[in-house]
């Protein structure tokens, strides 16, 4: 739709249909910071370039690879049309986080084919390209919410809205734009497992597997897991829930080497990248703070480690 599309280069490259695959003023913007700050910066970057970079898969950062991408921009650009190039990067980015395409976003977050969406969606949907888990509608709303009216101020910037459009939609709440998903939708095997480890991927070192070439070596254990998801969704055979109302959450350690092996995310662990009671809850910690504010002060005070 117009919608998607002048979201996505308002926010991400508002000069996509007049540059050849790069931008000089925003390469030497992004120049002149890069030696103030002593570091490169990933911001000059066009929505070809962008693609360049998924398609190679090239995630260096030094010069070397940034002229490559440029070279390889232009020869794009020369080869396809503006439409083919924005149709190949709507088709190989990410927008979920999981799974690449915008269409699969679309479905995910709001039922719906891409062509389907409204403005505030569209603006929802750019917003997640800078980083599908920061702005994860479902895990963090607030985050999500905020980038959509950026995406929104930056369309009324360039003109593709007027003052009402924005003023309306920038007032939507991201809770009232999701799907509501049924508790039958289909349930992927380790989910909450992998849902950790994707959140630490991006914490630890802002990557994603689904647009970084990455090989991410993990303590899973697979046989337990599979338990966990089986208790998770109240079918396993010797524990059942008998209150609806109850909920799990926890982590399962090698007390050896301390590798996280399991996680419960909680119940009816539906889908994809949700609420997980291991990794999201905010919760006071009782009595496993002990170790730090009692146990240690009496090792190191008391001397109990002697006795």
């Amino acid at each position: 739709s117009d919608n998607s599309i002048n979201a996505l280069i308002s926010i991400e490259d508002n000069n996509f249909f007049n540059h050849e695959g790069f931008d000089l003023k925003r390469i030497f913007s992004s120049l002149i910071k890069n030696i103030k700050e002593g570091k490169i910066s990933q911001g000059a970057s066009t929505l070809t370039q962008q693609l360049v970079k998924n398609i190679t898969q090239d995630n260096s950062k030094n010069y070397n690879r940034k002229i490559k991408e440029v070279y390889l921009a232009n020869k794009l650009e020369k080869e396809y049309t503006k439409e083919e190039i924005l149709t190949y990067y709507c088709n190989i980015i990410s927008f979920e986080g999981t799974k690449n395409g915008v269409n699969y976003a679309s479905k995910r977050f709001f039922n719906k084919d891409i062509k389907h969406v409204n403005l505030v969606e569209a603006a929802l949907l750019a917003g997640l390209v800078k980083s599908p888990t920061i702005y994860n509608p479902i895990k963090h709303e607030e985050n999500a919410y905020k980038r959509k009216n950026l995406v929104l101020k930056a369309m009324l910037n360039n003109k593709y809205i007027s003052n009402e459009e924005y003023e309306i939609a920038s007032k939507i709440k991201v809770s009232d734009m999701l799907y509501k998903k049924e508790s039958n939708e289909p349930t992927y095997p380790y989910q909450a497992y992998i849902d950790v480890v994707y959140s630490d991927l991006d914490k630890y070192f802002n990557l994603t597997p689904y647009s970084s070439p990455l090989k991410v070596y993990t303590y899973l254990n697979k046989e337990v897991q599979l338990t966990i998801d089986n208790i998770q969704k109240n079918i396993d055979k010797d524990i059942k829930f008998n209150d609806e109302l109850l909920n799990i959450g926890g982590a399962i350690i090698n007390n050896e080497n301390g590798a996280i092996t399991n996680i419960i995310g909680g119940r009816n662990y539906n889908g994809e990248r949700l609420y997980n009671h291991a990794l999201n809850l905010k919760a006071q910690p009782a009595s496993t703070i002990k170790p730090l504010l009692s146990y240690a002060l009496a090792f190191e005070h008391l001397h109990y480690a002697s006795e």
